[in-house]
């Protein structure tokens, strides 16, 4: 150090002249070091289309313009905003480049979490028996990883009234059924209490869950949008019979030469079947079934089959969802599902279902099966492609991520309209989701369908790759809906230095209102991404923003039209508020990548420091915010 160099000289005077050499040298090192920073801030614009950006410097007009391609900007007020606030009876926060705004966002927080972030959780299962004898017992082994929880018995009748949901001790409900009215009656969700936790998405049955309402609710949002990467996540449905002639007419459209037929109400793959001609099509203007496009290119796993010899094999993906928030929405796949594939080689004829069909449920039951023959993890699928020449497994993820992503996003109108009573919200709801996904021979990833209570069942032997998966995901679960990690001090800091972007970018001194429906929304979601274990962001996610921002720009511009023609009908993106969060999160999350002090604001600068970030490394899952 310094000072030890100049105290080990006796001489006065020598002390003196080294003192003024080394004042010199640092005088010298500040010119050059802010030189050298002014030069790195005017480096190349960082463009956020790639996934990856590679190493870059950080500049507060780089960021500013980088997210303007990106989403447009960070969160452009809407007109109508005050008047929607107003309405809806909710706060707003106005932030600037000074304003420390963590006291009033800590307020917001406590009373978002008071009731499940008690000392101590207790949670209620509820339901029918098979159903809580079948998956609590994964449930109960997630929970074990927090401190301070309390899992009541189940009530011997499965059901709670509202008097006693009102006076109960619990802040957790655990609904274990197949319909949520064998736990409690669906129309007094608001009863349970926005801070208390529950299982259960008011609605979800009658938007996602059930196969004709998950088909009604992607052809009304996909309707009129003709950019087919829009329309890639998922297949043409249509729900007979009511949708018969516009099946013909799709089907030339789409150039659909076979479709197959599932029977709305029916699972685990029983009546389902696969229709080859158009003679036999016309037999479904006389059912009741759900019918989709089927997939005449499946990737298929080449594998030693049941009689010993190597085939070809068809196979899907049950992925694990949970989801959060359903309006906006907030979703989170798991890492580690389920790779099904069917017991019979695979033929375009489709004579043995059990050659078509995925199912584990129906494959299960062919002769000698046996369910390390029929499922595999993913890290032996991964494995596998990587021996075959593939080895772009994350791009592949991202991409059923976007697949997922898209389809939650369809969704958030139906689920608006279902929300009842008027202004709830379920911001106190989650839900894990069974979400299968089938993959074309290029690997690109579609939707087939949504369960809404994915059986959690263990085989009893805990070496499997299937209980292991169940396992982990119920502890990871837990892990992100009941994080206890207070974020408003890092969510006021971050809005605060977005001022400073932008005031530095624009040359101006902004300030932004944020309504509190949004800051809930924001609070949430960096308390949950604070710790995702094997989780993976399906929504928000600034790596697909900018495909996610246009599908909303689609769904918001065909809303609006349609809000004019019925001004009473509920739609979450006719107002431009829902597009608005979509760019103040995205705004927010490309924040992370930058050195904090290009986004202090003038008014309270910091020194200038001229390190270079790589951005592929400098994404910290325990920190989103």
């Amino acid at each position: 150090m310094w000072w030890i160099q100049i105290g080990l000289y006796d001489d006065r005077k020598k002390q003196i002249q080294l003192l003024g050499v080394i004042l010199l040298f640092n005088l010298c090192l500040l010119f050059f070091g802010m030189s050298s920073s002014n030069v790195q801030l005017k480096t190349e614009t960082i463009s956020l289309g790639s996934q990856e950006p590679d190493t870059a410097t950080a500049g507060p007009k780089d960021l500013y313009e980088a997210v303007t391609a990106q989403v447009g900007g960070f969160g452009t007020p809407v007109k109508n905003e005050p008047n929607v606030l107003k309405h809806s009876g909710l706060k707003s926060v106005v932030f600037t480049s000074s304003d420390d705004k963590s006291a009033e966002l800590r307020n917001i927080e406590v009373l978002m979490n008071q009731g499940w972030n008690a000392t101590v959780l207790k949670v209620q299962p509820l339901g029918q028996l098979g159903y809580v004898k079948r998956d609590l017992p994964v449930y109960k082994d997630g929970f074990s990883k927090l401190d301070r929880v309390d899992i009541l018995e189940r009530p011997k009748s499965g059901l709670f009234s509202v008097e006693e949901l009102k006076k109960s001790t619990y802040n957790s409900i655990l609904c274990l059924s197949f319909n949520t009215d064998h736990c409690f009656d669906p129309n007094e969700y608001a009863a349970l209490g926005p801070s208390r936790k529950v299982n259960r998405i008011l609605g979800l049955r009658d938007v996602v869950w059930s196969k004709h309402k998950f088909c009604k609710t992607i052809a009304s949002a996909t309707r009129g949008i003709t950019d087919s990467q829009l329309l890639s996540f998922t297949f043409p449905c249509w729900i007979m019979p009511g949708d018969y002639d516009k099946m013909l007419a799709d089907s030339i459209t789409f150039n659909v030469e076979r479709w197959i037929a599932k029977p709305r109400s029916l699972g685990a793959g029983m009546g389902i079947y696969v229709v080859d001609t158009k003679d036999k099509l016309r037999h479904e203007q006389n059912t009741k079934n759900v019918v989709q496009s089927y997939l005449e290119n499946p990737h298929l796993i080449e594998k030693i089959g049941l009689n010993g010899n190597m085939n070809k094999f068809k196979w899907d993906l049950r992925t694990y969802v949970l989801c959060t928030s359903v309006h906006p929405i907030r979703a989170y796949v798991y890492s580690r599902g389920l790779v099904r594939i069917s017991t019979s080689p695979y033929s375009k004829d489709c004579s043995n279902i059990t050659a078509c069909l995925t199912n584990t449920s129906l494959n299960k039951k062919v002769e000698g099966a046996q369910l390390k023959d029929i499922t595999w993890s993913l890290k032996k699928l991964r494995e596998y492609l990587a021996e075959k020449g593939n080895n772009e497994w994350d791009e592949i993820m991202l991409k059923i991520q976007q697949a997922i992503g898209m389809t939650l996003l369809s969704s958030e109108t139906e689920f608006l309209r279902n929300m009842n009573p008027k202004g709830y919200t379920c911001e106190n709801c989650y839900q894990l989701l069974g979400v299968d996904v089938l993959l074309d021979d290029h690997l690109v990833p579609k939707i087939v369908e949504i369960n809404g209570e994915p059986s959690l069942k263990l085989t009893g032997n805990g070496k499997t790759h299937y209980d292991f998966t169940k396992r982990n995901m119920a502890r990871d679960l837990v892990e992100i809906v009941f994080n206890r990690k207070s974020k408003h001090s890092k969510v006021a800091n971050s809005l605060r230095q977005w001022a400073g972007v932008t005031g530095k970018a624009e040359n101006i001194n902004p300030s932004f209102e944020i309504g509190e429906d949004h800051l809930k929304y924001i609070l949430s979601t960096a308390r949950e991404q604070s710790d995702m274990g094997g989780f993976l962001p399906v929504y928000p996610n600034e790596k697909l923003a900018t495909i996610y921002g246009r599908y909303l720009k689609e769904l918001s511009n065909r809303e609006a039209v349609e809000a004019v023609k019925k001004p009473d009908v509920l739609y979450a993106h006719a107002d431009g508020r829902r597009f608005r969060i979509h760019q103040i999160v995205t705004a927010m999350q490309q924040l992370e990548k930058y050195p904090e002090d290009v986004s202090e604001a003038s008014a309270s600068p910091r020194k200038q420091t001229n390190k270079k970030v790589n951005l592929r490394h400098s994404y910290n899952k325990e920190d989103l915010f």
